[in-house]
């Protein structure tokens, strides 16, 4: 009878790396969400952050029906192993557009993540600059008004461009500052009220699937 060797458990296997993640996030805003979230995923590395700019006039419905359209089109797709995890965003402002929550439940429904703010997305600028307890709600032209006092080179009837070397080291701040907002609107029986930003969910997101750490 014929000897079978054992199997050699300590023969070398090549690790398996976890695919990259694609990202593709459809914004309103034609300078400040994109030119944030472009520069955002340089800084971490990853290049797979794919921006798409629906406007000048592009409204939450808008936004996620380009976003929704696009998500069907990729699932009817034939696609590969390396594709299947990709994500598609649309980030958008409460701001005085109409239909907000049936454009962010038309989102949820079809798999598209939401970075929402309320009012704006200077609020998620404002969380990196100050330890400010936003109890009240704010307009848009408040928050912009106190961004610009944090924030000198912002232009608030301008591009409204963010500093970024400004906010970069305050990161990490930011994103407790904006759990702690979540926390305390959902609390009052208010979730994603005035003021509130989910724009950290997709930092976290670019940064966890950016080139690692040294």
């Amino acid at each position: 009878m014929a000897r079978h060797s054992p199997p050699n458990l300590h023969r070398k296997t090549r690790a398996v790396r976890e695919p990259k993640l694609g990202i593709t996030i459809y914004c309103e805003g034609g300078n400040t969400e994109p030119d944030y979230f472009r520069r955002f995923a340089q800084e971490h590395g990853n290049r797979l952050v794919e921006v798409e700019i629906i406007g000048p006039a592009g409204v939450p419905m808008t936004l996620v029906r380009k976003a929704v359209q696009e998500a069907k089109r990729r699932r009817r797709k034939q696609r590969n192993s390396f594709e299947e995890r990709d994500q598609i965003w649309v980030a958008f402002d409460a701001d005085e557009h109409p239909n907000v929550p049936e454009a962010i439940r038309m989102a949820e429904e079809h798999q598209v993540s939401v970075a929402f703010s309320n009012p704006c997305f200077e609020i998620w600028g404002i969380v990196h600059l100050v330890d400010f307890e936003f109890n009240k709600p704010l307009h848009r032209h408040e928050a912009q008004r106190l961004l610009k006092t944090l924030m000198p080179k912002y232009d608030p009837h301008g591009a409204k461009v963010f500093d970024y070397p400004l906010l970069s080291p305050r990161y990490e701040a930011a994103c407790k500052q904006a759990v702690n907002m979540d926390r305390r609107r959902t609390e009052e029986g208010s979730p994603a009220g005035n003021p509130f930003t989910s724009v950290h969910l997709l930092a976290r997101l670019i940064e966890a699937s950016g080139k690692p750490a040294a």
